[in-house]
């Protein structure tokens, strides 16, 4: 009884320690959304869950639900990132480390990085391409032999998520496949996929399961994912899976059991940072190391992480690339898409429902004006979270 209470006094205090914008005043992240038939309603308590749901006819009807829905979607969200963190035993937001990044052990270019303060990368459009059907992209990745593989949510609802293949020169679709991707209450809605051991694994949303393809997309098995889906991707070391569930916390987790292993805070400028949504893993950032990089969700931003302490580096943003919508506030239109071919070294971007895609190269190049002013951006995102140790 003693440790039950000690539990539910914990995530209490975790709840009491969420900031007022962290709680829906400032419209927080509408992961996505769910289609109806005829009738329009919004999901019950019982029945919401972290990121949300909402029947609608329309995406305006959509919007209108969704900001009064918000506030109890978000609690039900930081109830589960609660969850997370007194699973792990993770440390609450603790303040910066006592010691000047110039002093600590941790050396090298990456290091060095961190210590010179967060950069902001331009991005060079390269070449744009269709986005084939427009669809709900929830993962980008180029596999080891050069193949573009991208998952599609089932959004509207009733279309069904799915994998396929694009052909990187052209953007058309060479493969697609939906097989295990269908579950005893309907499509399973897909999230992020990466490549490990030969084999693809993908994240779903909130169907707590992990879909196993082999290298020719065949379905090979569901495992069990105890967690909400966001985005996946692996290590370095290619040892462990990184995922995100729309809080701040990035989650470690063992191949083949998804077991949580750690959760960390995301951070960038002494602040959380929330929605990292689809991940991408550069084994070597503009000759810097391996770097994580992240859409952030509802922006252009893109944060370019340190997989080591989950500090950020950097962060370039893609404006001036797919014309902007205003829904994207909403979690509708949203960039979100990062594939890297380490062949050219460039990066294959896109977004949800976007019309195109579009090969790109980031550098610290300043001459290249789009990306540019992605930390005054990102400085403005951020400027209602808290800081840490606060």
């Amino acid at each position: 009884m003693l440790a039950w209470i000690r539990h539910w006094a914990l995530a209490f205090a975790f709840l009491l320690a969420v900031p007022p914008t962290v709680c829906g005043v400032n419209q927080p992240p509408l992961k996505f959304v769910r289609r109806s038939g005829q009738q329009i309603r919004s999901s019950s308590s019982s029945e919401l869950e972290p990121g949300g749901r909402w029947e609608h006819d329309s995406d305006e009807e959509a919007l209108a639900l969704a900001q009064a829905d918000l506030p109890q979607v978000r609690l039900q969200q930081e109830r589960e990132i609660a969850a997370v963190s007194l699973q792990v035993a993770a440390p609450p937001a603790a303040a910066p480390p006592s010691t000047p990044p110039a002093e600590q052990s941790s050396s090298g270019p990456a290091a060095a990085m961190v210590s010179a303060g967060p950069k902001d990368y331009s991005v060079e459009l390269l070449r744009t391409m269709p986005h084939a059907d427009r669809p709900w992209t929830q993962g980008l990745e180029f596999a080891s032999d050069g193949r573009l593989i991208e998952t599609s949510g089932d959004y509207p609802q009733g279309s069904g998520s799915f994998v396929r293949v694009l052909n990187p020169t052209t953007g058309a679709v060479a493969q697609k496949v939906s097989e295990g991707l269908d579950g005893p209450d309907g499509h399973v809605f897909i999230e992020g996929i990466s490549e490990l051991d030969g084999r693809f694994f993908a994240s779903t949303y909130e169907d707590h399961k992990a879909i196993e393809y082999d290298s020719n997309l065949k379905f090979v098995r569901s495992h069990d994912f105890p967690h909400i889906g966001w985005g996946l991707t692996h290590t370095p070391d290619r040892k462990s899976f990184i995922a995100t569930n729309g809080s701040a916390y990035i989650m470690l987790l063992e191949p083949g059991s998804f077991k949580l292993l750690s959760a960390t805070l995301a951070t960038c400028m002494g602040k959380a940072v929330e929605g990292l949504n689809e991940l991408e893993m550069v084994d070597d950032f503009l000759g810097h190391g391996p770097a994580l990089l992240g859409n952030i969700m509802d922006t252009r931003l893109v944060l370019v992480v340190d997989p080591a302490t989950f500090e950020c580096r950097g962060a370039f943003n893609l404006e001036g690339l797919e014309p902007s919508d205003v829904k994207e506030n909403f979690g509708f239109h949203v960039a979100n898409g990062i594939a890297y071919n380490t062949q050219t070294r460039t990066f294959w971007v896109t977004g949800k429902n976007w019309v195109s895609m579009f090969e790109v190269r980031v550098s610290e190049d300043p001459k290249f004006a789009i990306g540019q002013g992605a930390l005054k951006m990102l400085s403005t995102h951020l400027s209602t979270s808290p800081l840490l140790g606060t």
